[in-house]
């Protein structure tokens, strides 16, 4: 599914859901900045100046799980536009903090929907325009099990899906400990999500890819920087693996 359709279920779905005349807040929150807008302005009108603060505080100290569902759809299409200045980590655990997998099958359907589409459409842009690293976490901030989105990245066809793994594993080295850092804060409290990550990138098959990768990106042209990355990226792997490993 393409991303602009996934954002159009996103509102389709949660149509029916209303900004409530009355909301329930934290006495520490200011109202104004965390409501007006949403209440003077149509949904698809809010812009991200308007909607971060009450994305940093939603359910939590400001609203509840049926707000939040109101708002829902155009959170996640300015976080998909990288808009925002709460982190989309942030607004996706938002989703866990509603137990959105309770929600109604259509409703949970819909948001895996454009999880998908948003995830797909990162593999292809270039890795200076979107980190795969935030959208990753974010996923794993919503409480997903990432084994499908790490399998459509072994499957993706497009160059800019290998590009994204070079930087990524360049990201996550940890030169002085030896080893791939996944200790971002944002994953604290999701081991498994952790070794998900760690077993798929630890593989023969991903140096195989990069190996591979580099020759194309040689041949695509990529700057300077980028086939940097993808030697750094094979050599990483070549220290972490085990020699002879299938």
């Amino acid at each position: 599914m393409e991303l602009e359709q996934a954002v159009a279920g996103l509102y389709r779905t949660f149509s029916s859901y209303r900004m409530p005349e009355h909301v329930d807040m934290s006495p520490y929150r200011d109202p104004e900045k965390a409501i007006g807008a949403l209440r003077r302005k149509p949904l698809r009108e809010l812009n991200a100046e308007d909607l971060n603060y009450y994305a940093a505080t939603a359910i939590t100290t400001v609203g509840d799980e049926n707000l939040f569902k109101y708002a829902l759809p155009r959170l996640l299409e300015l976080v998909n536009k990288g808009d925002m200045l709460t982190d989309s980590e942030i607004v996706m655990g938002k989703l866990s903090v509603g137990s959105w997998r309770g929600w109604p099958d259509e409703e949970q359907e819909v948001v895996s929907e454009f999880m998908m589409a948003w995830w797909l459409d990162t593999l292809k842009n270039d890795p200076t325009h979107v980190s795969v690293d935030s959208v990753l976490v974010s996923f794993a901030q919503a409480g997903e099990n990432l084994s499908a989105y790490l399998n459509w990245w072994d499957m993706h066809p497009s160059p800019t899906a290998t590009d994204q793994l070079a930087v990524y594993i360049v990201e996550l080295w940890d030169g002085e400990a030896g080893e791939l850092n996944l200790n971002n804060a944002f994953l604290e409290g999701h081991p498994a999500q952790v070794q998900q990550i760690r077993s798929w990138l630890l593989r023969p098959a991903i140096l195989q890819r990069l190996e591979q990768g580099q020759l194309s990106a040689l041949e695509r042209g990529v700057d300077d920087e980028q086939y940097a990355h993808y030697a750094w990226a094979i050599e990483i792997l070549r220290i972490l693996l085990p020699q002879g490993a299938p």
